[in-house]
């Protein structure tokens, strides 16, 4: 099923996954990219972006999430190392 954006607002809850399209991924408090896609695995939930013109995937869980600012729309990680480093080569 393909909703408007203004009709997915309307019926997503806010603390879903899905909710966190369109949020900007900040690593160390440089921004990385917007939330392109929420993928929702059984034990993980991935966000995928745009960095540096490639596709990235970034795990989302208790490890690397320091906040979300549902205000502002910005979603604040720790990043694994090497992990940016894995989609640039």
């Amino acid at each position: 099923m393909w909703l408007t954006k203004e009709d997915f607002h309307k019926i997503a809850d806010a603390n879903a996954p899905v909710s966190l399209i369109d949020y900007l991924v900040y690593d160390e408090k440089a921004p990385l990219g917007k939330v392109e896609e929420v993928i929702e695995q059984p034990h993980q939930i991935l966000l995928k972006i745009f960095f540096q013109n490639k596709e990235v995937l970034i795990p989302l869980h208790e490890e690397t999430l320091n906040s979300i600012d549902r205000k502002n729309k910005k979603i604040y990680l720790t990043l694994p190392d090497g992990l940016l480093d894995i989609y640039l080569k």
